[in-house]
């Protein structure tokens, strides 16, 4: 009797990989969250309370610049630190370890990736609430309420990080001058993705009617920018899959 072969069930090694992934991200980014929140509210319960004094507004206003730097800083390190962790995961000190596991070049993409698409809405959500404490002293506009500005942020911040998936794979075959290969790297697929960009928004300039055109463009431009991530995220796949090399 011939013996069949098992389908190997990848999903409880994405969740494992995954799961690593956020322990290791959060020791970094949860407190960042909870010092933006916190910073939001400090800001808020000066603007209430605030006494009619130069040395007050003073304070309130380095508050509000204190507030902004923390909520630029907290979007900038989630990327960096999500960027980093697949370099050394997979491309640094941990890659040796990981590489030794049961595990698939896919499966721990795949669960670096679902950190990722995790992350990215954990982020805004701190954002979007902290704006919305600060709301109630009338210093934001009702932008924030928009569906589409905070979508098309996470477009960009996911596209952001699997573009620097991409960038470290490639850059990771080169031997010697791998900075260089990374410059070069940026430049051409950055000129290539926007290039792509300007021709979609022609097509759809010349192909859909501007009301439409005006009320989803920015869904259209984040969509395309997701199929972008989708593709470097593939492309990663295959370099890591027969040309990595940890020597």
């Amino acid at each position: 009797m011939e013996k069949t072969k098992s389908v190997r069930n990848p999903f409880p090694w994405i969740w494992k990989v995954f799961k690593y992934e956020m322990k290791n991200s959060a020791r970094i980014l949860l407190p960042l969250y909870v010092t933006t929140l916190i910073a939001a509210f400090l800001h808020s319960m000066f603007f209430i309370d605030k006494i009619e004094s130069d040395s007050v507004f003073g304070i309130l206003e380095i508050f509000q610049i204190l507030y902004y730097v923390i909520l630029i800083t907290s979007g900038v390190v989630t990327v960096v630190v999500l960027a980093r962790r697949f370099k050394i995961g997979l491309l640094g000190d941990e890659g040796y370890l990981n590489l030794m596991l049961p595990v698939t070049i896919g499966e721990h993409l795949l669960g670096r990736i679902l950190s990722v698409v995790v992350w990215i809405p954990v982020c805004l959500v701190t954002g979007f609430v902290s704006l919305l404490i600060l709301s109630a002293t009338k210093l934001v506009t009702s932008e924030i309420y928009y569906f589409d500005l905070w979508f098309s942020l996470a477009a960009i911040f996911i596209t952001v990080v699997l573009f620097a998936y991409l960038v470290n794979a490639v850059g990771h075959l080169a031997k010697k001058h791998r900075t260089i290969v990374k410059v070069v790297t940026v430049t051409v697929i950055l000129s290539a993705t926007l290039r792509i960009l300007v021709g979609v928004e022609d097509i759809v300039r010349n192909m859909v009617e501007f009301e439409f055109r005006f009320k989803y463009n920015s869904y259209i431009i984040s969509l395309t920018l997701l199929v972008f991530s989708a593709i470097y995220g593939v492309v990663t796949y295959f370099i890591l899959k027969h040309r990595l090399n940890l020597e």
